[in-house]
Parts: C-alpha cells; sequence; structure tokens
C-alpha cells in the first residue's frame, strides 16, 4: 500500500481518485458537484480524504459513489479492506449494511 506523508492511502481514498481521474473531474469540479448535499466539504477535504488524511463522513462515501458511478459492491470492499488494513475510511457507521 502506498504512503501519503506518514498517511497511509486507504483504498478508499484509491478508488474515489481513479474514479474521479476516469471521469477527468479535477478536485475543484468534485466540490461543486459535493456542496450541494454535503457539509464542510472542501478542495482540501477532498485531497485528504483521497490521500488518507481524513476520514470521510458516511454522507460522503454515500454521495461521491452516486457522483463517480462506483457500485456499492466496490465501495463496500474498499472500507472492509480499509477496516481490515486498520485504516477505517469512516468514523461512522459502515454504510451500505446488509441487513
Amino acid at each position: 500500500m502506498m504512503t501519503s506523508s506518514n498517511f497511509e492511502l486507504t483504498q478508499f481514498g484509491e478508488l474515489c481518485k481513479h474514479g474521479r481521474a476516469r471521469m477527468h473531474m479535477t478536485r475543484p469540479e468534485m466540490v461543486r458537484k459535493l456542496v450541494v448535499s454535503v457539509k464542510y466539504v472542501s478542495v482540501k477535504y477532498v485531497s485528504d480524504v483521497e490521500s488518507g488524511k481524513r476520514r470521510p463522513s458516511e454522507e460522503y462515501i454515500c454521495r461521491v459513489t452516486g457522483i463517480l458511478g462506483l457500485s456499492s459492491a466496490e465501495v463496500r470492499l474498499a472500507i472492509e479492506e480499509d477496516i481490515l488494513n486498520g485504516t477505517p475510511s469512516t468514523e461512522n457507521v459502515l454504510p451500505f449494511q446488509r441487513l
């Protein structure tokens, strides 16, 4: 796993970074799409999530999943891998919980 300034790049962060790149979307463009529904989002926030410096809220995870067209299965897998590796993606409960 890659590291960045003593922070571990999370699987979720990497998934977001690659998803955003696949869509040719800059961080400021991502912020404009997120600001409608996610409080306290900035370019630095998006950068920090992608690099593993900040844990996103469940709201952020759900919104980014939709914006980037990620499947809930791949997001769930990335988050579960982060938890297993000791780098949980979110401080909140795991989204897309199995019933």
